[in-house]
C-alpha cells in the first residue's frame, strides 16, 4: 500500500515526507485543480523533486484540469520541464493532456485523476487503453463497488499470467505482455465470447506464443469461446474448428487436421498449410507415401519415420 499525501507548499511537502509519505502530489502553474493552494513555481518544483528523491519519496504532478486549444502549448512546456526535473507521474483529467504526456514524456507514468469521474470497470479499462497505469476512481463510488472493480481486475490479470506486472508502466511491457493485458481488460468484463482480430500481428514468435497460450488456457479452463482471426497457420492448427474465408464466403470448414490436409485447395486460395503439413506435402509429391494429417512436429516426425521404414521394407 502507498501513502500518497497532498502538498500545497514546500512546508506541507516537508511535513508529509517527514511523517512517512511514500509519495506526494502537488500542482505547478495553472493546470491543476489545487488553485487554493500556494502551489509550486518551476524552480520550486525542481527543488521539491530533489528533496523528495533524496529521501526515497516520489513526486506526482497534478495536471487535472480541462485544457483548451490555446493553452496546449503552455501545458506542453510544463510537461516537458517536469519530465526533465524527474517527476515520477502525471495525474491527468483531460484526454488531450493524456496524449500530450505520452508524446512528450513517454517514460513518465500517467494516472487518471478522480476528476475524470471514472466510476465503472469499463471506464477503468478505457483509461488503461489510453495509457493510464493507475486510475483514481470517482469519489461517489462506495467501498463495495470499488472492491468489485478491484477483484475483477486482479482476477483478469491472474487469468493471463500478468498479476506480477500490475504496477509496471505500460511502455515497459513487451509486445506480447501488452496484448495479454489487453485481453485481461476484456476478461474483466466477464464475457462469454472473445473475438480477436489478428491479435498477434506485429509480434515476434515469443510474443505470439504468449498470446496464443493465454487464449488456449482461457478456452480450456474457463470455457470462454474464442474466435481468432489470423493468417498464422501455426495458431489456427491449435483450434477446435477452422473456417477458411474467401471473398466473404466460407470456403472450407472443419477440424484443423481435415482442413489443412487439403493443401492444393489452400494453395488455390493463396494460403499455406502449417509448416509440418507443407513438408509432408512436398515429400508426398516426391513419391513418399505419407498422409497429410500430422500437425505437430512430433506427429510429423513419426509419420516420416514410419513412411521411410515402410519404404526400406519394400
Amino acid at each position: 500500500m502507498e501513502l500518497l499525501a497532498p502538498a500545497g507548499s514546500m512546508e506541507a511537502l516537508r511535513a508529509a515526507v517527514c511523517n512517512g509519505a511514500d509519495a506526494v502530489y502537488l500542482g505547478a502553474g495553472t493546470f491543476n485543480a489545487r488553485m487554493n493552494a500556494r502551489n509550486f513555481s518551476a524552480a520550486d518544483l525542481q527543488e521539491a523533486i530533489v528533496y523528495c528523491h533524496v529521501r526515497g519519496v516520489q513526486v506526482h504532478l497534478t495536471l487535472n484540469t480541462l485544457v483548451s486549444d490555446r493553452e496546449m502549448a503552455r501545458a506542453a512546456e510544463v510537461i516537458r520541464a517536469a519530465a526533465v526535473f524527474g517527476v515520477d507521474a502525471f495525474i491527468v483529467q483531460d484526454l488531450g493532456m493524456v496524449q500530450l504526456c505520452k508524446e512528450i514524456a513517454p517514460s513518465v507514468p500517467i494516472h487518471a485523476s478522480t476528476q475524470m469521474s471514472i466510476h465503472s470497470l469499463e471506464g477503468v479499462v478505457a483509461a488503461a487503453e489510453l495509457g493510464c497505469s493507475r486510475v483514481v476512481l470517482a469519489r461517489e463510488l462506495g467501498m463495495d463497488e470499488i472492491r468489485e472493480i478491484r477483484r475483477r481486475v486482479d482476477d483478469a490479470l491472474a487469468a493471463v499470467g500478468m498479476e506480477n506486472f500490475a504496477q509496471h508502466a505500460p511502455h515497459l511491457l513487451s509486445g506480447g505482455q501488452k496484448q495479454r493485458v489487453a485481453i485481461a481488460g476484456i476478461l474483466a468484463m466477464e464475457p462469454e465470447c472473445i473475438v480477436l482480430d489478428e491479435a498477434t500481428a506485429m509480434l515476434d514468435p515469443a510474443g505470439r506464443r504468449e498470446v496464443i497460450d493465454t487464449v488456449l488456457r482461457l478456452n480450456r479452463e474457463r470455457g470462454i469461446t474464442v474466435v481468432l482471426i489470423t493468417h498464422h497457420m501455426a495458431e489456427a492448427e491449435r483450434a477446435d474448428r477452422v473456417i477458411v474465408m474467401n471473398d466473404g464466403q466460407v470456403a472450407m470448414d472443419g477440424r484443423p487436421r481435415d482442413v489443412f490436409a487439403q493443401v492444393d485447395e489452400l494453395h488455390a486460395l493463396g494460403l499455406a498449410a502449417p509448416d509440418t503439413v507443407e513438408l509432408l506435402y512436398r515429400l508426398q509429391k516426391a513419391g513418399l507415401d505419407v498422409s497429410l494429417d500430422s500437425l505437430t512436429v512430433d506427429e510429423c516426425a513419426d509419420t516420416i519415420c514410419r513412411a521411410l521404414g515402410a519404404a526400406e521394407g519394400k
